[in-house]
């Protein structure tokens, strides 16, 4: 949708990043509008775990989101070195979810959750969400987000967004369980497929692979598996539920909530 820079305010002698809108889509109104909506959603959050909007321009020159500048790397560019450990990964997903968990109360869906929209910085790997592009304000009737639209980046779709079912919060977080499992696992577990048509077929009808054989503590791979539930319902119901699982596991404890099993995964598990 646009170009982002690394910029410096002249009298504040402080770094910013300004995303512009490409010249060639000023004119699609449809876009424009996407643009805009950004901003808006962006304007309504200001958290430690979500990169700051301090302000928007429109002139003749085009549109122009002035955001925070965040000196670190997405973190899809991290796995390219290798996966991350099972406690690092669910540190960073725990303060992904304290950001979202921000975002839906000011009932704010950010639909396109994924490694290369959370950027880590610092020694601590702190996380910060970005780009609210196709962000959904829930109660605000937008004729980009209706019932029937696909929006989202494939992989990390939830099947109601594949189906183009109504999405709420909880579409979020399974975005956050895939994410959680390609910080574990190290790639994508829909990587090696080469067709969307596939991919769908899989979020739709097949639970994530078992990362259990692969040495992961039961506590991970429950939660992974409750949050990435086929059946919206038996999800975690909000991002404080899978924030008090974490936690629990980072604490010893056995996680509170145990996924619904399926006779699909107990067939998987037992191959």
């Amino acid at each position: 949708m646009g170009n982002v820079f690394l910029a410096e305010h002249q009298k504040l002698n402080r770094k910013v990043a300004i995303k512009n809108l490409h010249d060639v889509l000023i004119k699609n109104e449809e876009i424009r509008k996407r643009f805009q909506n950004e901003a808006e959603a962006m304007a309504k959050l200001q958290h430690e775990n979500i990169v700051n909007l301090l302000d928007f321009e429109e002139n003749e020159n085009g549109l122009f989101l002035i955001m925070e500048y965040v000196d670190g790397a997405p973190l899809d560019e991290l796995l390219k070195a290798n996966s991350i450990p099972a406690d690092q990964s669910m540190e960073i997903i725990k303060s992904v979810l304290e950001g979202l968990k921000y975002a839906h109360k000011k009932n704010i869906i950010h639909r396109d959750i994924k490694p290369s929209n959370i950027l880590i910085s610092g020694e601590d790997m702190s996380p910060k969400i970005l780009d609210f592009g196709i962000a959904k304000m829930l109660g605000v009737d937008n004729s980009m987000t209706k019932t029937g639209t696909q929006m989202g980046t494939v992989y990390f779709m939830s099947p109601e967004q594949v189906t183009g079912k109504k999405v709420d919060q909880r579409s979020d977080i399974y975005a956050v369980g895939v994410t959680l499992f390609q910080l574990i696992n190290g790639s994508n577990p829909y990587a090696n497929i080469t067709t969307e048509y596939e991919v769908f077929n899989k979020i739709v009808n097949e639970e994530l692979p078992d990362l259990s054989s692969k040495g992961i503590p039961a506590g991970v791979t429950e939660i992974i598996a409750k949050s990435t539930s086929k059946n919206i319902e038996d999800r975690y119901q909000s991002c404080q539920e899978m924030i008090d699982d974490i936690e629990d596991f980072m604490s010893g404890k056995k996680p509170k909530s145990k996924p619904k099993t399926t006779a699909a995964k107990k067939s998987t598990a037992t191959k």
